[in-house]
């Protein structure tokens, strides 16, 4: 799946360790960021404009070293002709801006960056507490993450009635996490009911075949119900040992949208 950020193509370096389950790359920590990202994250003199639809409004120093922290490299800044810096990332010859969607179609010019420290941004205390807060809130996305799949759709096939419309869509895809590494088997499909007031009704079912953390082949059956109103809950079928868990316990799942399809993510509720 293409993402947006400047330089993602070769944001491929590894992280330096596993102190963050499921980050494995800047692309998966980029991913998971996106559910992390808000307002109370954002640089105070950008709250106010600050929204869900532009997650990375006013979050790059502070996004900048928390990917130092993971993947190592320096941290370097674009002068923006107001006496601030736009922040990103250099690691192994390769530079990459996770923030870099905040401007649109604006370009911003990477060769006349200035390397930037921390410990010049983090004495100011708002900023470290900002940052400070990024981390928490990572930290606690990722204890419940179980797992991320990206889905490529096909285009979906439509009717509409006197009382609403209906879609099916088949997919393929694959899917990374801490525990388990695969891809989806076959087409899934999501089929979706939609009512006059514009409530989707989702049913998604897809097969999984991979590998668990230990290393042993295996499949994993979801199927993923809700609705637009009241969230998304995956119920799970799996021959792993390992996994066995996950046909027990509450799931919750959310749904966002990728360049050419949707990206799912099923945590423990």
């Amino acid at each position: 799946m293409s993402r947006l950020f400047y330089g993602w193509e070769k944001a491929t370096v590894p992280a330096l360790d596993r102190a963050c389950p499921g980050i494995s790359t800047p692309v998966d920590l980029y991913d998971a960021l996106k559910h992390v990202w808000c307002a109370e994250t954002c640089a105070p003199r950008m709250r106010d404009n600050w929204t869900p639809e532009n997650p990375t409004y006013g979050q790059c120093s502070i996004t900048a070293f928390l990917v130092q922290d993971i993947f190592g490299g320096k941290v370097f800044g674009v002068p923006l002709g107001d006496g601030n810096y736009h922040c990103f990332n250099v690691v192994g010859g390769h530079a990459f801006d996770l923030t870099s969607e905040q401007f649109g179609d604006e370009v911003l010019d990477y060769e006349k960056a200035v390397e930037q420290f921390r410990d010049v941004h983090f004495a100011k205390e708002e900023k470290y507490g900002r940052y400070l807060l990024l981390k928490e809130r990572l930290g606690q996305d990722l204890t419940k993450l179980l797992l991320v799949v990206d889905v490529c759709c096909d285009p979906p096939l439509a009717v509409s009635g006197n009382t609403g419309s209906a879609v099916m869509i088949s997919f393929s895809g694959a899917a990374a996490g801490p525990y388990f590494n695969g891809r989806i088997i076959g087409p899934g499909v999501d089929t979706q009911r939609i009512s006059p007031d514009g409530t989707a009704t989702l049913s998604a079912r897809y097969m999984l075949e991979g590998e668990d953390a230990e290393g042993r082949t295996c499949r994993i059956f979801i199927e993923n119900q809700g609705s637009s109103g009241t969230g998304f809950h995956p119920t799970v079928v799996t021959d792993s040992p390992l996994l066995a868990e996950w046909e027990r316990i509450p799931l919750s799942a959310t749904v966002t949208g990728i360049p050419g399809g949707v990206q799912v993510r099923i945590m423990r509720e």
